[in-house]
């Protein structure tokens, strides 16, 4: 793991390194939402379905205000980090796939943050079609869309003389873009649907 690939984890292999989650835990914005978003969608009876758990904050925080979680995870390392933090009573962890995986029993709340530029490098489209067959009725879907935005803008990547290749400026160092252009929506995706999913392998 280097700096400019943790952000770049092998999710074929479901090869993930603690650096990774530590960063995503650490953004008090992201987990603030997070809790805020679940706070308004959860109930005491409610069956809470988490995709992708990792460390698993986000599933123990639901069991502790609904009826049953799952807990799907597809890295073995991260699981067994949930499992010793997990409340074992209400928490059923499942190692699977996300993409193709199958619950014993249909859910009232799913979160989802499988978040990347375009919706490319993580399968949050794909892993959210599959789930959809698992939905209540009235179930509610964290997040339940995504925006797509475009803008351009540029940077030196150097920080005090020194340049630092990196995909996420704000945890390098260095300074932030100049902005060029407004945010323009390119377009919205609404993950409550199915989504027509394109995938091309490159020989």
């Amino acid at each position: 793991m280097t700096r400019t690939n943790h952000h770049d984890p092998n999710y074929q292999n479901g090869d993930f390194d603690l650096s990774y989650h530590l960063e995503m835990i650490s953004d008090p914005e992201r987990v603030s939402k997070s809790k805020a978003a679940i706070d308004a969608s959860i109930f005491p009876d409610a069956v809470f379905c988490e995709l992708g758990c990792g460390t698993g904050i986000f599933s123990i925080y639901a069991a502790k205000k609904c009826k049953k979680v799952y807990a799907i995870e597809y890295d073995k390392k991260m699981m067994e980090i949930a499992k010793k933090n997990g409340v074992l009573d209400k928490i059923e962890f499942i190692l699977a796939d996300a993409i193709n995986v199958k619950l014993p029993e249909k859910v009232d709340v799913v979160y989802c943050e499988m978040m990347s530029i375009w919706l490319i490098a993580e399968p949050q489209v794909i892993v959210m079609n599959n789930i959809l067959q698992f939905l209540n009725k009235k179930a509610t879907v964290i997040p339940n869309k995504v925006v797509n935005l475009v803008q351009v803008a540029n940077t030196d990547y150097v920080h005090d003389g020194i340049e630092i290749k990196t995909s996420i400026a704000e945890f390098s160092g260095i300074k932030a873009a100049r902005v060029a252009t407004e945010s323009k929506v390119v377009n919205t995706i609404n993950l409550k649907k199915t989504n027509p999913v394109d995938i091309k392998k490159n020989n």
